[in-house]
């Protein structure tokens, strides 16, 4: 959208009470755009005016700055987020589980673990359902994890020393309903997501030592390889 300004102004006004991460962001370049949308072309802008514009963008890489720590630490500005009402509008359940869709899709993954080496036929089993979401910026993860009720968001390793990152991860059970709340928002991850609900609808049998038969013993591997292969970028054709 950089390459015009006015498709990335009506994107921006279109998503800007749907965005967590960089809400402060989008609202700073409404701002500008509207301060610049006053003046009007060819008109002769003030020291305060320049100042101002100065501080926006200021602002905005401070900001992005802080989500990345690339490059060297923009300067502080004089003014920084005051004229701006960052208060996050209420959202439903739905647009939040379409928001922790994008989320998954974006920065998530979907998988199948397969556990140890123990026998196929003992008590518990040897494959579980995985699902986890991870990005430097806490804010999205804890609005997804109060708005669906499922999992917290954790510290997770930090990436080339200076970066913290934060996740969801969740298993079994929890990361079978999280992704079952999202299902119909998914595009990306869609045919992972089917076929991590299709094992985890055949592990919920009885519990306790039990013999399984050897057609659900190779079902339950074949779902295995075949999340690997989807994960791996093989096409479904292939699977």
């Amino acid at each position: 959208w950089g390459g015009s300004n006015q498709i990335a102004l009506v994107c921006l006004r279109a998503l800007a009470d749907f965005l967590i991460g960089k809400r402060q962001q989008a609202l700073l370049c409404l701002k500008l755009a509207d301060r610049m949308a006053q003046c009007g072309r060819g008109q002769k802008i003030d020291a305060d005016d320049l100042q101002w514009r100065r501080d926006i963008h200021l602002s905005c890489r401070k900001l992005n700055w802080a989500h990345s720590r690339k490059g060297q630490k923009p300067e502080e500005p004089a003014v920084f987020m005051q004229e701006l009402d960052c208060a996050a509008p209420t959202r439903s359940t739905v647009v939040m589980a379409a928001y922790a869709a994008g989320l998954l899709d974006g920065d998530g993954t979907i998988g199948i673990r397969k556990r140890g080496n123990t026998e196929p036929n003992r008590k518990g089993s040897k494959y579980q359902a995985l699902a986890q979401i991870t990005m430097a910026n806490k804010a999205p993860l804890a609005a997804v994890v109060r708005a669906l009720g499922i999992g917290a968001v954790v510290k997770m390793h930090k990436k080339k020393k200076y970066l913290q990152l934060y996740g969801i991860r969740l298993a079994s059970g929890n990361a079978a309903l999280f992704v079952a709340q999202v299902l119909c928002h998914l595009i990306v991850k869609r045919k992972q997501a089917d076929l991590m609900l299709k094992l985890c609808a055949r592990l919920r049998g009885p519990q306790g030592p039990i013999s399984l038969p050897d057609d659900e013993i190779a079902l339950r591997e074949q779902y295995y390889i075949s999340m690997k292969r989807l994960n791996a970028g093989w096409s479904a054709n292939h699977l």
